[in-house]
């Protein structure tokens, strides 16, 4: 998997309003997963937790995609210190916002509004290939991103001037997240966004169509078994099947046939 981090820009403070709203609420679902998962609480128990509480605010409303987001990111935190655990003995002490930031607010360093800030995980909208990538964030060309967290709410993020080379991987991953073939997962913050996907899949996607003649929105299938070969062509577009076709192999694989 490879990361991507870029510095942003949104056009106007209300939306970083918005965003910061939708960091704060998920933070809460991620601090409350991770404990659910520290007591043991199965993810199915924990999204039905979830949904009885309350999240919303007067600017935004949190649907279940993010509440999902949310879980996994928690499930990664604890599955890493669990492994922690396993290796040594204790089960680390979790301080979301680091200890450095506690230290400083311990001494009065920073400001309770500056601790809080600091504490605060980016965004995270795990994403999926058949969405365009994902469900929440939508690329149209490397200039700028698209964060559509509800029907009514279309927030455009403003990226930097790119390398050629990132362009060109970004470009490349635009390309084929909008032909649902690939997922990304974003990361937002109020300054930076991180865009991760699976890096030896893009380009595998990219010499498959540079390199061969293969035939979009249409699928093959094949079964084998020792007496039969089964095999089929699927046309999405039309909802049928192209072609269907059963080899006999009985003559060769036969109980009177010899090996």
């Amino acid at each position: 998997m490879k990361t991507i981090k870029l510095p942003i820009e949104y056009s106007n403070k209300d939306d970083l309003n918005i965003i910061s709203e939708y960091i704060r609420l998920q933070n809460n679902i991620i601090r409350i997963s991770y404990n659910r998962f520290k007591d043991n609480y199965p993810e199915k128990d924990i999204r039905s937790y979830l949904k009885t509480m309350n999240l919303s605010s007067d600017l935004i409303s949190i649907d279940s995609w993010f509440i999902q987001s949310g879980i996994y990111k928690a499930k990664e935190m604890f599955n890493k210190d669990e492994t922690s655990f396993k290796a040594n003995g204790t089960f680390p002490k979790r301080i979301f916002g680091g200890k450095f930031n506690l230290r400083r607010r311990c001494k009065n360093l920073i400001s309770k509004e500056e601790y809080k800030s600091n504490r605060q995980l980016p965004l995270i909208i795990i994403g999926e290939a058949p969405k365009y990538g994902n469900r929440k964030f939508n690329f149209y060309n490397t200039n700028e991103i698209v964060f559509k967290p509800s029907v009514k709410q279309k927030i455009n993020i403003q990226l930097p001037k790119l390398r050629n080379n990132l362009k060109k991987e970004l470009s490349l991953l635009i390309k084929h997240s909008n032909q649902n073939s690939i997922a990304y997962q974003i990361q937002l913050s109020k300054n930076f966004i991180w865009i991760t996907f699976d890096e030896e899949k893009l380009y595998n996607l990219e010499n498959m169509s540079v390199n061969s003649n293969y035939v979009k929105n249409m699928y093959c299938g094949i079964d084998l078994n020792p007496n039969y070969i089964g095999f089929s062509v699927f046309d999405v577009s039309s909802n049928k099947f192209v072609c269907k076709e059963l080899i006999s192999l009985k003559k060769l694989t036969g109980k009177r046939t010899s090996s």
